[in-house]
């Protein structure tokens, strides 16, 4: 499979959409970083970086998360 900006914001989109469904303190996400910029990849691979908002504290301060 090759790793597109098309792609990346797919799975951004997706997993915005799955998380939202399940948590239902979350008021907003934001994108950052590379895959704003231009070129997300580095190396032959890429991040997606996304701040969630939450009307709570979150359970955890920072997440790091496998999507693919």
């Amino acid at each position: 499979m090759r790793v597109t900006s098309e792609t990346l914001f797919k799975l951004a989109k997706d997993f915005v959409a799955q998380r939202s469904r399940s948590d239902h303190t979350l008021l907003g996400v934001y994108l950052q970083g590379s895959l704003l910029q231009g070129d997300p990849l580095l190396g032959g691979g890429a991040d997606i970086d996304l701040v969630f908002v939450h009307s709570d504290p979150p359970q955890q301060e920072r997440e790091i998360v496998r999507i693919t």
